[in-house]
């Protein structure tokens, strides 16, 4: 018994050539077969290489579609995709069909390819074929709920539209918000042809209209609520288009409990730096960056006479010699980090964007520091002159570990300490990527028209995760990302500091059709559980890294433990730019494990911002974080220091193993 796949003919069957769709165009072999050209369709030596048996599957080609659309004027993509999936392709002209021999994975990879290539071409030709007016089949007439829901629509329409413009008849209630800005662009706070206002009188029910004369904007209606909400809506609108961010960035050292020197060594063996970097970049970093490093400095004892001084006398109690200024150190950094995540969330609170608050683990690194002098600095110099100077700049290099055996004891204390999330590990991708938020506009025909140069690309992070079928679930693309505040704080006295950072980012559309949506559709997850990517036209990849993350709930906090893998796209070598690319036939060029907390809570609250209509707020405050009884910045500072030292306790640095081969050799 045979237990090849089934195909859709005999091997010895011969077929004529009266079923092809007489619309497919004739491809460049066969009009050389008519022209008595070289008819041959085959590869050279391929009647010696091809497999003497029946093919394992098959792919039809689209009935719009040629051989050479598919291949290749030369066939150079179907010699991409032998090499990449193992496989062996041979074009079936009687069939118009490709016959596929190989493994079941190879074969299903190779369909993935060819079917690609397929929806590109018809969408090109799609797109390249002429609009014409067509005959349109007149509408149906609507029928009971159908009819009632588009009655509603209506009605609702014609109301909104009736609170625009002035009032016919003075209403009960009456309202005014002056404009303080006289410098304001009416455009930014109204609207294009007042859109923003008609939101506000639609949602709001009341009337609204800009007076000239005052520089204010009048409220009118007949309910004292809807002015009253119209009201805060309208300032709260102000303030968005008004306020400006307020970012900061806080270098402290947790204060020590004894005294203390630092002085700036160079990098350990081994030692991964904060940011992906080319090999050159690598090398010039380990040269440049310094890493704090304490020393003890000692007590001084007091002794009235040398007589006094002998070894069977109990030993003297040691004399704090810690100055003043270090005893309040924790208190001044409580107030520096108060005054920083204060200003910062109240300048986000009413934008409609990403917000995120992590504390994260690692080292702090220096950057660009490249003297050798072996200078040892007292804490009071460094948190009262260099740590507070914009000069001097300073990171979080947040590998805690290379491999899963270096996190193996943190894995372990959290597994019998704290309670895994059912749907821990989650996987999901992200891509940093070059690209225009719409696709450039068609070609003018015009003479003399000039077209407005597009400006530069933007950067963007697209972030999706996938289903159980390998197919694209939820997916999200910001722009302007960047952290409004940061905080990092060295605890000399633990293996690991610890860094906050108040982060912000807005969300590109993910209705329209754009690059980085036809980009997210495209995208697909191979049986390895790798990315594989294809080429969308104005959407440039650079670099795409699979996040794994386990998370374990720890008291009020999540404790997440996130495995990087990334990929450099510009190292990755490609045949033909149109095949996908499958990230499983290529290992990672950096993987490092992080660890991160958050309160559950704080997402909750942000994950407001992002459906606020126009004036809306959201209802969480600063105070929420910052002023209650079981959120305050000294509570946060607590915490954070808890478990960099649950760290220290349960994951050795990785790269002590190095050092220690270094000094073997």
């Amino acid at each position: 018994m045979s237990i090849e796949p089934e195909v859709p003919y005999e091997a010895d069957t011969v077929y004529e050539d009266t079923w092809r769709d007489p619309t497919i165009l004739p491809d460049r072999n066969a009009l050389n077969m008519a022209r008595g050209g070289d008819t041959s369709l085959s590869y050279p030596n391929e009647e010696a290489s091809k497999p003497d048996r029946t093919p394992d599957d098959y792919w039809i080609l689209p009935p719009n579609a040629t051989f050479v659309d598919i291949v290749g004027a030369h066939k150079q993509r179907i010699e991409g995709i032998r090499n990449s999936t193992g496989t062996y392709i041979s074009f079936n002209e009687a069939r118009h069909q490709m016959d596929i021999w190989g493994d079941r994975v190879g074969i299903e990879k190779a369909k993935t390819y060819f079917s690609h290539i397929a929806e590109g071409i018809i969408q090109h030709k799609t797109d390249k074929k002429p609009k014409s007016a067509t005959w349109e089949k007149a509408n149906k007439e609507l029928t009971g709920k159908a009819k009632l829901k588009r009655e509603k629509l209506e009605a609702r329409l014609v109301e909104e539209r009736s609170f625009q413009g002035r009032p016919i008849v003075a209403p009960t209630y009456n309202a005014v918000f002056a404009i303080p800005d006289h410098s304001l662009p009416l455009v930014k706070l109204l609207g294009e042809k007042e859109s923003y206002l008609n939101s506000l009188r639609a949602e709001c029910k009341c009337h609204m209209w800009y007076d000239e004369s005052f520089n204010l904007i009048r409220l009118a209606s007949n309910s004292e609520k809807a002015v009253k909400l119209a009201s805060a809506r309208i300032r709260n609108w102000y303030l968005k288009c008004t306020r400006r961010l307020t970012p900061s960035t806080l270098r402290l050292i947790h204060q020590p409990s004894e005294n203390l020197m630092v002085h700036f060594r160079t990098l350990p063996i081994g030692f991964m730096s904060y940011q992906y970097a080319t090999a050159a970049q690598e090398a010039e970093m380990q040269q440049q960056h310094r890493l704090l490093e304490p020393i003890v400095s000692g007590y001084l004892q007091k002794l009235e006479n040398l007589i006094d001084l002998d070894d069977n006398e109990e030993e003297a109690p040691k004399e704090d010699t810690i100055s003043e200024r270090i005893h309040t150190l924790n208190t001044r950094n409580q107030v520096s980090i108060q005054r920083a995540l204060g200003e910062g969330l109240e300048s986000l609170r009413l934008l409609d964007w990403e917000i995120r608050l992590k504390i994260r683990y690692g080292q702090i690194c220096l950057v660009n520091y490249p003297s050798k002098k072996k200078v040892n600095y007292t804490i009071e110099n460094l948190t009262d002159k260099y740590l507070p100077n914009s000069k001097f700049y300073s990171v979080l290099a947040p590998c805690i570990g290379k491999t899963r055996e270096d996190m193996s004891q943190l894995f372990e204390f959290l597994s019998t300490r704290c309670e895994e999330y059912s749907d821990s590990p989650r996987t999901s991708f992200s891509i940093d990527a070059l690209q225009y938020p719409t696709f450039s506009p068609p070609p003018s025909h015009r003479r003399g028209e000039v077209v407005p140069p597009r400006g530069d690309p933007w950067k963007t992070v697209l972030t999706a995760s996938f289903t159980s079928e390998g197919r694209v679930g939820l997916w999200n693309c910001l722009t302007d990302c960047d952290a409004l505040v940061a905080i990092n704080c060295a605890n000399l006295e633990s293996e690991y500091s610890w860094e906050a950072k108040l982060e912000h980012a807005r969300r590109l559309s993910t209705e329209a059709d754009t690059p980085h949506k036809q980009f997210a559709n495209a995208l697909r997850q191979s049986p390895e559980n790798r990315l594989v990517l294809v080429n969308v036209p104005e959407y440039v990849p650079k670099t795409v890294t699979q996040k794994t993350k386990w998370t374990y709930g720890w008291g009020d906090y999540v404790v997440e433990i996130g495995k990087d893998e990334l990929w450099d796209i510009s190292l990755i070598q490609r045949g033909e730019s149109i095949l996908p690319i499958d990230l499983g036939s290529v290992d990672p060029h950096r993987t490092l494990f992080k660890v991160a907390i958050y309160k559950e809570v704080w997402r909750n609250r942000f994950a407001e911002n992002l459906f606020l209509k126009v004036g809306e707020a959201p209802s969480w405050t600063s105070n929420d974080f910052l002023a209650t009884e079981t959120e305050d910045v000294q509570l946060l500072m607590e915490v954070a220091k808890q478990f960099g030292d649950i760290l220290s306790r349960e994951v050795p640095v990785y790269w002590s193993k190095s050092e220690l081969q270094s000094s073997l050799v």
